[in-house]
């Protein structure tokens, strides 16, 4: 199964049958849902998460902040580059576009758990969350894939 958002065909294509027009052929493009879903790094994000935890278990006693600070900008760097291997290997996806979307999805969804961006001076928790609602939400509207 591919990963590759599919945009519908410019122009619906007529249909001839025995010398007559018949209704024109409906666009088999992935509808909005179908592009939400294949914009979400959901495997590469639970990596994260697990590799967070097993982390932050061992890391996470007062005094070893900065230690765990490395380690999670170390695991982030390492995860996105891998997200990239991810979906070219593994899910068989070939527009560029679709790379960085996806890549710039991993990154909002690590700043929306904190991450290794809770430790910048700047960072609040709710910064995370607003910009991981509205990429999500508004990414699929935008980018509508690939030609069949």
């Amino acid at each position: 199964m591919t990963r590759q958002v599919i945009s519908p065909p410019a122009e619906p294509k007529e249909v001839m049958r025995g010398g007559f027009e018949t209704a024109a052929a409906a666009p088999s493009g992935d509808s909005y849902s179908d592009r939400l879903l294949k914009l979400i790094p959901a495997e590469t994000v639970a990596v994260y998460i697990a590799v967070q935890g097993i982390l932050e278990s061992s890391l996470g006693s007062p005094g070893q902040e900065g230690q765990l600070a490395i380690w999670l900008w170390a695991l982030f760097a390492i995860i996105a580059i891998l997200n990239i291997v991810y979906m070219g290997r593994i899910l068989h996806v070939t527009d560029t576009r679709q790379y960085v979307l996806v890549t710039l999805s991993f990154v909002v969804w690590v700043l929306s758990i904190g991450g290794p961006f809770r430790f910048l001076s700047f960072y609040q928790p709710f910064i995370g969350a607003v910009v991981l609602t509205l990429y999500t939400f508004a990414i699929p509207m935008f980018y509508s894939g690939v030609q069949a």
